[in-house]
């Protein structure tokens, strides 16, 4: 399974998201086995806020976080930016179908296309039981406990010697990813670069309101590179500030991929 980054910056991580691959990541990942069985997901609603660290070397909150999950396996990312409000919240919606929407409200803008098949495989595989514990054979374990009262799985993974990651997966929710830490070595410390820290966990299905179809019907369905332009207008962000960000070759593939699966829908 593909190793999630949180931090980035926000040009790239506004790429990242109009290409479709973001919150792959992240947003409810799951360890999965080789047995895949259309099933009941254990539907739960989380809450997180995102800290990472400033230039400055302060913590500052960069993300609120909502993911909400279904019991037909429909899932919804809701994330707002604090300090950020020119962009406005972004969404996604990922149908039990595997019909995925972005939406980007600031610029009144949707993404659609579907899930590439292995992840759609994967979501409906049987995960990883909680017998092993919910990690990767990479990982280090540290433990289990309790966070917000959910039983969990704590699990560290370091890339190089100066750097850590540590994971709390929710042992009755299908190993869902609670928390995260990223640390770096200073000076023979950790000290923390980024870290996503759960505000909020509650049991059963969330609301009807987060998977308003109504929602995203209201918006402009466009490709990616549209949307990317867009968003740079909105943010003021021109050539010279960012080079890589309009990179004619980066909308290619992703442009590409979205007419495609346009294209299959029809």
């Amino acid at each position: 399974m593909k190793k999630i980054i949180i931090s980035v910056k926000f040009p790239l991580l506004l790429a990242v998201l109009c290409a479709g691959a973001y919150v792959a990541a992240q947003v409810t990942t799951r360890l999965a086995s080789t047995s895949a069985a259309p099933r009941t997901f254990v539907p739960y609603t989380l809450e997180q806020h995102t800290v990472a660290r400033t230039k400055t070397g302060a913590l500052e909150v960069t993300e609120q976080r909502i993911i909400a999950v279904r019991s037909d396996g429909s899932e919804v990312w809701l994330g707002t930016f604090p300090g950020r409000q020119a962009m406005g919240p972004i969404r996604k919606i990922v149908r039990s179908n595997g019909w995925t929407t972005i939406a980007l409200e600031k610029i009144s803008a949707r993404i659609s296309q579907m899930l590439p098949a292995r992840e759609q495989q994967a979501r409906h595989e049987k995960v990883l039981d909680a017998a092993k514990q919910c990690r990767f054979p990479y990982e280090t374990p540290v433990g289990t406990g309790t966070l917000l009262g959910i039983r969990v799985s704590v699990s560290e993974y370091s890339q190089s010697p100066d750097r850590r990651d540590t994971n709390w997966r929710a042992l009755d929710y299908e190993c869902a990813v609670i928390a995260t830490r990223h640390e770096r070595l200073r000076d023979d410390k950790w000290t923390v670069d980024v870290e996503s820290v759960p505000v909020l966990f509650a049991g059963g299905e969330p609301k009807t309101e987060l998977f308003d179809e109504g929602f995203y019907n209201q918006l402009q369905e466009m490709p990616p590179s549209e949307a990317q332009r867009r968003i740079y207008a909105a943010l003021n962000i021109t050539e010279t500030q960012c080079p890589r960000c309009f990179n004619p070759t980066t909308a290619g593939k992703p442009d590409s991929d979205y007419f495609s699966a346009q294209a299959s829908k029809k």
